[in-house]
Parts: structure tokens; sequence; C-alpha cells
């Protein structure tokens, strides 16, 4: 049996590392290496879109116009629009105007190009919480003219890369065996590697020897404090902010890793049950038939109910 090469790029965008992994036959080297360069052009392009960090991205124009109708391309009302479903079926825990909780937070600039920590805590500003608000009273998308109107800042940084992965994805032509789209631990899975078999994925903050996943055709995400932590005067911090408890930083998880139909429901849904801790995230994974892995400080494991299939 012929022994398949794999392709690899790796690359900066949105904040992280992003690794593309082909698996195919010599024979279609050139059209696997234009898939490679065309997903690193898609994700430039999302990151010009999405970040808050780039004053000339898409984002940062519907920042600065809080208040006003602007003219936004399809690609964002569709990111948009699915963070809204997400807030609804988060029942709130998961929100796109978490914009200014991050920065209060000290989450103002790029976390992978500065220095976070803070020697003194910044004074609160005065501010109604988002879950005192109404999402649809704040957000108000106009499809028939492609615009949208913002009571507040916005930040769209907990579904596009989920979003981005599973339009990726799409890129890669069939000619393939197997494929793995990893954009910082935000990932799809495919058939299988260079060796012929199934791709073995491992969780960040564990060994192989601890935990291992087997997955195909599946979506996977973690969400976690174990890179985005800083100091904020005598206090810690990270990125993952509960909206209905804005200055509650919880450090008893270290990560939740989400397997799921579509990257952007594991990105999302990984972020959610971290916000509910191990007691409630697993009851409400096991509820709702979710694949589930919790990772407590102590680096103790536990698998929901559907995800033990998964497990190696």
């Amino acid at each position: 049996m012929k022994k398949n090469e794999r392709y690899t790029k790796c690359f900066k965008a949105m904040g992280t590392d992003v690794v593309i992994d082909i698996v195919g036959a010599s024979e279609h080297k050139i059209q696997i290496e234009e898939d490679l360069e065309r997903i690193k052009k898609f994700f430039d392009d999302i990151e010009n879109r999405f970040s808050r960090f780039r004053a000339s991205s898409e984002l940062s124009f519907v920042n600065a116009h809080v208040g006003m109708y602007v003219q936004v391309s399809r690609d964002f009302i569709t990111v948009l629009d699915d963070a809204i479903s997400f807030h609804h079926a988060s029942k709130g825990i998961f929100d796109p105007r978490i914009h200014d909780a991050l920065v209060r937070a000290g989450y103002d600039r790029d976390f992978h190009a500065n220095d976070l920590s803070h020697n003194s805590t910044v004074p609160d500003e005065k501010y109604v919480e988002m879950s005192q608000k109404i999402l649809r009273d704040e957000i108000i998308i106009d499809r028939q003219h492609m615009t949208v109107w913002t009571a507040r800042s916005i930040d769209l940084s907990g579904i596009v890369k989920g979003w981005a992965v599973d339009r990726a994805k799409q890129l890669i032509r069939a000619h393939v065996d197997g494929y793995i789209v990893d954009a910082g631990g935000d990932m799809w899975a495919q058939g299988v590697d260079e060796h012929g078999e199934k791709w073995y994925i491992g969780i960040e903050g564990t060994t192989d020897k601890d935990i291992l996943m087997k997955v195909d055709g599946e979506g996977v995400a973690t969400s976690g404090v174990t890179r985005r932590q800083w100091n904020h005067g005598v206090e810690r911090r990270h990125h993952l902010i509960n909206p209905r408890h804005e200055k509650q930083f919880s450090f008893d998880l270290s990560t939740v890793t989400v397997i799921s139909q579509t990257v952007e429901d594991a990105d999302v849904w990984a972020k959610v049950l971290f916000l509910k801790g191990i007691n409630d995230g697993l009851a409400y994974a096991n509820a709702h038939h979710m694949k589930a892995i919790f990772i407590d400080h102590n680096k103790e494991i536990y698998v929901s109910q559907s995800a033990q299939k998964n497990i190696v």
C-alpha cells in the first residue's frame, strides 16, 4: 500500500497559530499546495474583517460607529447573526457585547504581541452590565440593506475562529485522504493521516498518556486559561468573562474541550461550559448530550457521557 504524504502550512492569524495538515498522494502536490495557500489567504481576510486590534477592520469600523447603521459584508452579518443565536441558546452566557468588559479587564491589546499585565488596577468606569440590557434592543441587523446597528461595542472573537475553520475546510478539494485545520485549538479533523490512521488529538495542559481523543469528521474546540491570563493590579484575570458576573474570574478549571458537528458550535459551547464551572457544566453537557472534556486546576479529568466514545 502506497504511503501518502503530509503537507503542512503554519502561519499566524486571528491572534493565534494556525496549522493546516493535508494528506494526499504526491501526484496531487501542486493542487494541495494551492489549497494551503488559499486557506492562508482566507484566514488573512477574516482577520482583516473581525480583528478588534486592527483599526482598519470591519469590526473596528462598526465599533467606531456605535449608535449608527453601518454597511457590512455578508460574512459579518452571518457571524453576528450566529452570535445572537448562541446568546439565546446559552441563556445569555455567550454575549457578543463582551468588548467593553474585556477592555476593563485589561485585554485591550493583542495578547500575543503585548504584555497585558498592569501594576495597578484601572478604576471601573460607570457602565450598565450586559445582562441588564436585552440583546435585541442593542444589536439590530437589517439584512435587506446589509447594515447593522449596535448600542455598544461588540467582539466576535469568541465565535469567529470556529466559524472560520468550518469555512476554511471547504476550500480543500476532494483529492485528499485526510486533513486537519487547526486555528489555535479550534479544529476540524477528517479522514486519516499519512500512515492511514485516524487522527489522534491531545488536549492542552495534558499529555498523551493522560488523555487522547480520536476524531473523524467532527469539530473540536478548547477554551481555558492556560494561555490567556495576566495580572491586573493584585488580581489575576483571563479572557473568559461571564457577562452576569463580570468581575469574577474563576481559575477552578484549566480547560474545557467540546467535540461537535461544527467547529463553531464547539467553539462557543466550550466557552459556555467553562463559565458554568465543573459541576453545572458537566451536568449541562450530560443533559444535552454534548461531548465535553473538563480539566480542572489539579489536572483531574472529567468526561461527559457522550464524549466517552471519542476517548482512546
